[in-house]
């Protein structure tokens, strides 16, 4: 009986001694890992794709104008568009002070004396006429007026080299007294004035109401055009 048992004990032994023992495999553990790695980034990518912070909020955004944006800071001047700071500033025009020639005549009315008057502003060519007219008749009186008071200029035409200037009645009724030496002195004061103020110009018709006249007071002929008269210098 002995003998038996001992070779059941070897028997054994020997069977457990050439089976090889089961290892461990890393599937499961890898194949658990993969499902929750999966979820996780199926988490991620769902709660980060709706998600507010990830997806740029949608601002309502006005059509785009033509006009300049201009970032004007809290305090201290607004400064201008580029566009503008571009363009050439307009350049600024001085108003020239402008000075106009007159006569007067001398105490014995015999002869006639040139003066100058000088206006702080510019004047335009219509402009200068008027006032020309307007010194040519003060009160002659008192400023001894070439022209008559109350003579007016009506309108004034610049056709070079010709001057016309249409003059009111009041000239030619001023003037019906009037000798040889007072008409030749007003038509000469008149012509000279308007053709020294005048450099380009070279010739002046006289007109009373629009039309043409032979003479003021019966000596001197205005039908035509006057050039400048040397004999008042």
């Amino acid at each position: 009986m002995a003998k038996v048992t001992k070779t059941k004990k070897r028997s054994r032994s020997k069977s457990n001694k050439r089976r090889p023992k089961p290892r461990r495999t890393l599937l499961p553990a890898l194949y658990f890992l993969l499902i929750i790695g999966s979820i996780i980034g199926v988490f991620y990518l769902y709660t980060g794709y709706n998600s507010p912070i990830s997806q740029p909020r949608k601002v309502a955004t006005k059509p785009a104008s033509n006009k300049p944006t201009i970032n004007t800071p809290k305090n201290g001047p607004k400064p201008q568009p580029n566009c503008l700071k571009q363009l050439p500033q307009p350049a600024i025009k001085e108003s020239l002070p402008t000075t106009l020639g007159f006569y007067r005549l001398e105490q014995n009315l015999s002869q006639a004396i040139r003066l100058k008057k000088t206006y702080a502003r510019s004047l335009t060519r219509e402009q200068k006429a008027h006032e020309i007219i307007r010194l040519l008749t003060l009160s002659r009186k008192v400023d001894l007026a070439p022209l008559p008071h109350h003579t007016k200029l009506l309108t004034a035409s610049f056709t070079a080299p010709l001057i016309t200037i249409d003059l009111s009645q009041a000239l030619s009724k001023g003037a019906v007294n009037f000798g040889g030496r007072d008409e030749m002195l007003a038509i000469s004061c008149l012509a000279n004035c308007f053709l020294e103020n005048f450099p380009s110009f070279t010739s002046l018709q006289i007109l009373i109401e629009g039309e043409k006249r032979e003479t003021l007071a019966g000596h001197i002929d205005i039908s035509k055009p006057l050039r400048y008269q040397s004999s008042i210098r």
